[in-house]
């Protein structure tokens, strides 16, 4: 404990920090206590997903709910083979992006090797290809649609998973990577009508929400 301590203690005029000798949860300790006595972004680089994993359980079990604990995912293949990262994967790297982002509050971030293997996107993209749709309002629909299809969004039949769209008719179904669940517009003209959460399984409409954002699908746009 005390080599914790003199970690702690010394950290205060480091920039970067390399934990050796500490792991499980006394790794877990000491960055918590590190986090609480900075309080501000913190970011930790680990070897591998496992031990990202396994840091962010001992973490929670230290700081609780009340602090926010950010991943990003690995992309699920391997570098340089020149395929498309599964789209759970590509969505759960764009919503926390987004989530960092967003952010004004310190979080601590959490960082496999393996996840940052390929070049980050610019955050110009969420400015540029993100969307902050209201009901009631004024959206023009072929503008949203094409915005959509520069933001890396598949335009498919029945909506089901992330960074996919549809539209029929008056009807537009959205799944936006940092979403739980799609949601379905109801357009009069241009002007959304409702908003609407659906099941992406059943394809019924649940709840009504007053707002949402829409962020990019994909971290390389052309």
């Amino acid at each position: 404990m005390n080599k914790i301590q003199e970690l702690i203690d010394g950290s205060e005029s480091s920039a970067a920090l390399r934990f050796s000798g500490l792991s499980g949860s006394a790794l877990a300790y000491a960055v918590s206590q590190l986090f609480r006595r900075r309080q501000r972004p913190l970011l930790l680089f680990l070897p591998s997903p496992k031990a990202v994993a396994e840091l962010y359980e001992d973490l929670s079990f230290f700081l609780g709910s009340s602090e926010p604990i950010l991943q990003l995912p690995p992309h699920g293949i391997l570098p340089y083979y020149g395929l498309s990262p599964n789209p759970e994967a590509l969505a759960g790297r764009m919503a926390a992006l987004h989530g960092f982002l967003q952010r004004r509050e310190p979080y601590l971030a959490l960082f496999s090797m393996s996840a940052l293997m390929r070049r980050l996107p610019p955050k110009s993209i969420f400015s540029d290809y993100s969307d902050y749709v209201v009901a009631k309002e004024e959206l023009p629909r072929e503008d949203f649609q094409r915005k959509l299809l520069a933001a890396g969004y598949q335009s498919v039949p029945i909506v089901e998973d992330p960074g996919s769209f549809c539209r029929r008719g008056g009807i537009l179904d959205v799944f936006s990577p940092q979403l739980e669940r799609p949601v379905r517009l109801e357009f009069f003209g241009d002007q959304v009508e409702s908003l609407r959460w659906f099941d992406p399984e059943t394809q019924r409409s649940q709840e009504a929400l007053d707002e949402f954002v829409v962020i990019p699908a994909r971290e390389v746009l052309f």
